[in-house]
């Protein structure tokens, strides 16, 4: 009987974990390759342990086969992957925007090795980039991460069919928003560019001796650093209220 009880316990225990052990590898931030695996690990088994008994009468019987074991915590590994996935695309929105800021102000040239993307980008990805994630942070969303992640427990029956062209469908929904909302983000930029090349191309068809490209280069990169300072704040403030809205989805009402 114990030792019924005891496998039971550990059943349960793993299909938290693989739901929600998952989905804590892929918050930004924390699944950055800065943050130590062991602690990472850590605090997924300790919120799966915390977790399990509000959800434990939500979880399905134990199959009888090792085959049906095997689905069902698939099925659970796959829901978490699935929302550290779109957790990873609302980080789009920025990390696009960043690009095009970077592209537009003259500044993609100079390189860093970005700890959230894990890949040499530009100076100003990383910098909007951990602002963004700090900001997430600070201003206590993590709660919200985990709240969507338990509450997704509602949404996603453990043990029922996964709806995978479901999955598709908001995934590519919260990708497409991404883009638009880094575009947004950008427009500023975007613009003054614009006005900034048209104005520097008439300048040179005027005064053909002038070196256009020396003269033109560093107030590129003076209006970009001007207008990077002044729009980063409600940059940030609007990625915030993004975020929110983005795993607002995975929230039950009440």
């Amino acid at each position: 009987m114990l030792a019924q009880i005891l496998a039971l316990d550990v059943y349960r225990f793993s299909l938290v974990a693989a739901r929600l052990g998952l989905v804590v590898m892929l918050i930004p931030g924390l699944g950055a390759s800065y943050v130590l695996p062991q602690a990472r690990l850590f605090l997924a088994l300790a919120i799966s342990f915390m977790v399990l008994p509000v959800v434990s009468p939500l979880l399905p019987p134990m199959p009888n086969t090792a085959i049906g074991l095997f689905l069902v915590i698939a099925g659970e590994a796959t829901i978490g992957v699935f929302i550290g996935f779109i957790l990873q695309l609302l980080l789009v929105s920025i990390h696009s925007a960043a690009t095009s800021i970077s592209y537009t102000s003259g500044i993609a040239n100079a390189m860093i090795a970005d700890p959230i993307t894990e890949e040499q980008s530009a100076v100003v990805v990383g910098l909007l980039g951990n602002i963004a994630v700090m900001a997430i942070f600070t201003s206590g969303l993590y709660e919200l991460i985990f709240r969507a992640a338990v509450d997704s427990y509602t949404l996603f029956t453990p043990g029922q069919p996964l709806l995978l062209g479901d999955f598709a469908k908001v995934a590519l929904q919260t990708l497409d928003r991404s883009f638009l909302i880094g575009v947004k983000f950008s427009a500023p930029f975007l613009a003054a560019s614009v006005v900034f090349q048209v104005g520097l191309g008439i300048i040179a068809r005027l005064l053909p001796q002038m070196n256009a490209f020396f003269i033109g280069l560093p107030i590129q990169l003076l209006l970009g650093l001007a207008l990077l300072m002044i729009l980063t704040p409600p940059i940030i403030v609007a990625f915030i209220n993004f975020f929110r809205d983005g795993i607002g989805g995975f929230i039950t009402p009440g």
